[in-house]
């Protein structure tokens, strides 16, 4: 009997210990979901994007208008008064979980050379872009097709906020998180030279695309589209042209006889129209195939006489007296800088404009006997 008390004693210390090690793996199998259990974020919604604007103009020396240059605008936030913000469904979410953003940015442009988006006839761009501006960061976002589909972007992640310092759950309160993706950094690629200004229409360069998460990360096919960046602005090169080799082209009207004044306005009896020989020269070749953006006017310096439909040139101290202009088809030529002249350039970049001169009376008496001068300048602008 001592025997089986031994035994039996024996036999019920390992069926409770079986019992306890049971006891224990079920409370284990009870407690591991729990440690498991993660913050969510979902069903988020953006703002509508948000647009910002940059404007960019700069001006390019004669020596770096040139085919193959490269130019680099540094990180620019665009303009625009309003942030963008979301508000998503979370769960498992407290004010102490971190909330990061990724950012990714794309480029709506045709594809240019290699590695660019096509600007304007003239320009190529590249444009790199960055994290949230409201943190200031500093990190570029490499666009890297032209135009750049979702699948292709890059991306980076973005600072870690707690749900506490800035919320973006609408089921705890308000969202009151804010973002700002607004900045792009810009390379222009000079395709051709530039002639005069190339203008640059207000365009969209940038797409940003965002989403936001806690414990899970979120991927491309998570982003939303956050705000545009637009471009405009323009890039000027000196025109290399003169008239008349730089100096003053000098016209003698000759002597007059107060009798040959009949008529106001009108050009003295039996006087011979004087020649007006207005040449030119453009350096660039360039300008000899570009000859459409160049205006060539003519401006009285000391203005126009009031009546005279802006065909008579005041004269200097005189106001009896002024000068009448006309083209080789014998038209009136405006004297107030208003029209333009069409131009036309030779292969050696020369081209020449042939004109003719008459002094008229602008009262209805004759003017008086005695000298009279006046200037008038000849301009040549870019259009």
């Amino acid at each position: 009997m001592s025997m089986n008390n031994e035994y039996s004693a024996t036999l019920y210390d390992v069926m409770t210990q079986f019992r306890s090690l049971k006891f224990v793996l079920v409370l284990v199998a009870v407690l591991c979901p729990l440690t498991g259990h993660s913050a969510k974020v979902s069903s988020c919604v953006w703002k509508p994007a948000i647009r910002y604007d940059v404007t960019y103009n700069h001006e390019l020396s004669a020596a770096d208008n040139k085919t193959g240059l490269t130019f680099i605008e540094t990180k620019t936030p665009g303009d625009g008064a309003e942030n963008q913000t979301v508000s998503c469904k979370c769960g498992g979410v407290s004010d102490s979980t971190g909330i990061t953003d990724l950012t990714a940015v794309g480029s709506p442009l045709l594809a240019g050379s290699a590695g660019y988006g096509k600007l304007t006839e003239r320009l190529d761009i590249d444009i790199t872009g960055f994290g949230d501006n409201l943190n200031s960061s500093a990190s570029q976002i490499a666009i890297d097709e032209y135009p750049t589909s979702l699948s292709n972007m890059q991306s980076i992640y973005g600072v870690t906020m707690t749900e506490g310092d800035g919320n973006v759950c609408s089921n705890i309160t308000r969202t009151s998180r804010q973002f700002r993706w607004n900045a792009i950094e810009v390379k222009f690629l000079l395709t051709s030279p530039i002639f005069g200004v190339e203008n640059i229409p207000s365009q969209i360069v940038a797409q940003y695309y965002a989403c936001i998460y806690a414990d899970t990360l979120c991927t491309l096919s998570d982003m939303q589209h956050v705000s545009d960046v637009w471009l405009r602005g323009s890039i000027t090169a000196p025109l290399s042209c003169t008239i008349n080799a730089g100096s003053v082209i000098d016209i003698d009207l000759g002597e007059i006889n107060r009798p040959q004044f009949i008529n106001k306005g009108q050009n003295p009896r039996g006087y011979t129209l004087r020649d007006v020989d207005i040449s030119y020269h453009c350096d660039d070749p360039e300008a000899r195939s570009t000859t459409d953006k160049i205006l060539l006017t003519l401006s009285s310096d000391q203005g126009v006489v009031t009546d005279s439909n802006r065909l008579i040139a005041k004269m200097i101290g005189r106001d009896d007296i002024g000068v009448r202009m006309y083209d080789e088809n014998n038209n009136n030529v405006v004297l107030d800088g208003s029209v333009s002249f069409p131009l036309t350039l030779d292969q050696d970049g020369n081209g020449h404009i042939k004109m003719t001169a008459a002094p008229v009376g602008t009262t209805d008496t004759p003017p008086a006997a005695g000298k009279f001068e006046g200037n008038v300048t000849v301009k040549m602008d870019i259009k």
